[in-house]
């Protein structure tokens, strides 16, 4: 009877995994998406580990704001070994909240992560200390449409710009694409 119990949770995502597959570029309907994207991403599956595809059909959102309050985050300790062939250090992560609009604060700053690319949504409350640090503008109002984010200092490892920097090298060390940040 535990192994039937086992295998039952082991099947409990199966619905959401198989929906957000349907709802993916390579299965979408209609004209909106072009014949050689929608065949790479068809290939892609083909090839994808299980990591991967859980990635990209259910992609994860990490609250960053709580780089403010919590100095723990982004950061990796002396202890740990390198998981990839750049050396890139484990970082402790935000715990990852659901992709849903009920779980989206306006005062929030959450990074969607994809497989394929990073999203920063940026709430229009968001803290001005997190957004004159990361991007150098005072508040949402005065942040130009296409951001940038700032270049960390070499020899700094605990601003919120170096850590949120360090959260970056290690997701993008855990993917087969380089992922860029929109």
């Amino acid at each position: 009877q535990q192994v039937s119990v086992n295998s039952q949770n082991q099947l409990l995502p199966l619905p959401v995994m198989a929906l957000g597959l349907l709802k993916s570029q390579a299965f979408k309907e209609g004209t909106d998406v072009r014949p050689d994207l929608r065949a790479f991403l068809h290939y892609d599956l083909i090839t994808m580990g299980i990591v991967e595809l859980e990635t990209y059909v259910r992609p994860r959102m990490l609250p960053v704001h709580e780089l403010i309050t919590n100095a723990t985050l982004g950061t990796s300790s002396a202890t740990a070994q390198p998981i990839s062939a750049g050396g890139v250090q484990p970082v402790e992560l935000p715990v990852e909240v659901g992709l849903t609009a009920d779980l989206v604060k306006s005062e929030g700053i959450y990074l969607v992560d994809n497989g394929y690319e990073f999203i920063l949504r940026i709430g229009k409350l968001a803290s001005s200390q997190f957004l004159e640090e990361v991007f150098g503008a005072a508040s949402f109002d005065t942040m130009e449409r296409q951001i940038v984010v700032k270049c960390a200092e070499e020899n700094d490892t605990t601003s919120v710009l170096a850590r949120l920097h360090n959260i970056l090298a290690f997701l993008r060390s855990t993917s087969c694409h380089y992922q860029q940040l929109y």
